[in-house]
């Protein structure tokens, strides 16, 4: 495949997976929390503890069936490129996409606040961990620049969410196949290796 046809084929599976994934989630948000919490369940059950369960399982399903959904859309743009799609290894990648902007989000806030890093630091004392948190302060200045640019230039926070999990899913497949295909010419060296000539 083409350097070209392959971006084309990245971009589609970006804009094709957010899309669709957005749409499903949308809906099993508006079925599960507004109608079934909020309406049907929210005037019967007061208990603090129920509803947060059932809040936090209609979540995880709109969260779940969101990105399931987005990964069949990038196995259909893959498809229509000639590519076969691995879907367990799409689908954890997309799982952890929107995690990691939400950390990155958390790492951003902190480092933004050096007073609350800096009580970090104090509160671990005169130990190794305190060092490496210290040392760590300029790594993370440089891992959440891109994510500062896209903030200041007030880029949606839900769309950045969103794109994150599509872009999670193309590398959590693009990796795992390179593990992969690394795993087996190792074991394919090693077998040859082991004959006797």
């Amino acid at each position: 495949m083409s350097q070209r046809d392959t971006f084309i084929k990245i971009i589609g599976q970006i804009i094709c997976g957010s899309i669709i994934g957005f749409i499903i989630s949308l809906i099993c948000y508006l079925l599960t929390y507004e109608f079934f919490v909020k309406t049907l369940v929210g005037n019967q059950i007061e208990h603090g503890f129920l509803v947060g369960l059932l809040t936090f399982i209609s979540l995880g399903i709109t969260y779940g069936s969101g990105i399931a959904s987005m990964t069949e859309g990038i196995q259909l743009i893959g498809k229509r490129f000639g590519e076969e799609i691995d879907w367990r290894n799409t689908f954890n990648g997309a799982f952890l996409g929107a995690p990691a902007v939400v950390v990155l989000i958390l790492l951003l806030n902190t480092y933004a606040r050096c007073k609350s890093w800096d009580s970090i630091i104090d509160s671990f004392g005169q130990t190794t961990l305190a060092y490496f948190i210290h040392m760590f302060r300029p790594f993370a200045f440089v891992l959440t620049l891109p994510l500062r640019f896209l903030l200041k230039i007030k880029f949606p926070i839900e769309l950045l969410l969103i794109l994150s999990a599509a872009v999670g899913a193309i590398l959590g497949n693009t990796f795992s196949e390179r593990i992969e295909t690394k795993l087996e010419s190792s074991i394919t060296n090693s077998d040859s290796a082991e004959q006797p000539t």
